[in-house]
């Protein structure tokens, strides 16, 4: 067996273990849309997106007159993502979360879904200054997450003062 064949296999394995207790991947990601909950027209970032599964539920339901967008710094898992994605009104593009290249004030709500535990500590600090610049005014973030690394509490607890991360 390949390396790559190994990764692909572990990553499943994982996947199946870490959705099991929920009810598998798609009941998880069900969940989470409730979770964050959009209304038609809503902008919503989905930070970290992956194969956007979390995205295409996102974009269902925030409709024509809203604007989801998947961003991921992996192409790979963009493609697969935009495939799962057609005929859902859900856009993407490959970025990283410490830098991106958007607007600022430009979404209501942000998810990261799986996707904190794998930045490092001045990475994952930097990517929740860039949630805040990218949030509107009352804007929502909504982490999901396990296994995070230390010091992720307290990054998350900044979060939640939209003037400014203070200590």
């Amino acid at each position: 067996m390949t390396q790559s064949a190994w990764a692909g296999c572990r990553s499943a394995l994982l996947d199946f273990l870490f959705y099991l207790p929920c009810g598998g991947e798609e009941r998880f990601r069900d969940r989470c849309d409730k979770f964050v909950h959009l209304s038609n027209g809503d902008r919503v970032l989905d930070l970290c997106c992956g194969a956007g599964a979390l995205t295409a539920l996102l974009a269902r339901r925030a409709g024509a007159d809203g604007r989801v967008l998947g961003v991921d710094i992996c192409q790979d898992e963009l493609e697969s993502a935009r495939i799962a994605a057609r005929g859902v009104p859900a856009d993407f593009a490959m970025a990283v979360a410490e830098r991106l290249p958007l607007a600022s004030s430009s979404f209501g709500k942000c998810c990261i879904s799986l996707g904190m535990h794998h930045l490092a500590e001045p990475s994952r600090r930097d990517a929740l200054r860039e949630v805040l610049r990218i949030l509107m005014p009352g804007g929502s973030l909504f982490v999901i997450d396990y296994n995070l690394p230390r010091g992720t509490g307290k990054a998350c607890c900044y979060v939640s003062d939209k003037d400014g991360l203070q200590r």
